[in-house]
């Protein structure tokens, strides 16, 4: 579903919660103007972190043209950078 859901709006209310549960209810997946996915669904992120077909990205660390050295090694020890 395409939505044009910011997070980081969301966080920042007094009371995020309902629009939370507003996104809940519109649907199980967004796909945000800022090309993030959101998984709005406990079960549904579970799954997703169990699925073994699904691996942590080297995206940011490729993007920066990075293969060793300091800051490679802490950008590939970053939790979104690990499996398991």
């Amino acid at each position: 579903m395409k939505s044009n859901v910011n997070l980081f709006q969301i966080a920042a209310l007094d009371d995020p919660y309902p629009a939370y549960a507003q996104l809940r209810e519109a649907g199980p997946l967004h796909h945000a103007d800022d090309g993030m996915w959101y998984v709005t669904r406990y079960d549904d992120i579970q799954r997703l972190l169990r699925d073994r077909r699904l691996v942590a990205g080297t995206g940011v660390v490729s993007s920066f043209g990075l293969s060793e050295g300091p800051v490679y090694e802490a950008m590939t020890s970053w939790l979104m950078a690990l499996d398991g």
